[in-house]
């Protein structure tokens, strides 16, 4: 199973587009990262899957659920994915 699908996610910030058709999977037990240089859409990425901004178009499904939605805390902790704030030092979880 897979534990994260992203298709055809798009994304633009007034007429900046920081998403174009982003397509990614990352299969059940594995651990995945993010590297690129700024403004490469990692962020935005990241707080799309997470539900903290809405996606102009596409796809995201996490454990086959659509991403977004809110959940119970047990049902965040039990997706396994969560983002951490350099900065801060908190970790949302999905």
């Amino acid at each position: 199973m897979e534990m994260l699908q992203i298709a055809g996610l798009h994304k633009r910030f007034g007429d900046k587009e920081v998403l174009k058709g982003l397509n990614l999977t990352v299969p059940e037990h594995s651990i995945f990262g993010f590297i690129g240089r700024n403004g490469a859409g990692k962020t935005t990425t990241m707080k799309t899957i997470l539900g903290l901004l809405k996606a102009d178009a596409g796809e995201i499904l996490v454990n086959g659920e659509k991403a977004g939605k809110r959940r119970s805390t047990g049902r965040q902790l039990r997706t396994g994915i969560s983002a951490i704030c350099r900065m801060c030092r908190n970790s949302i979880p999905l």
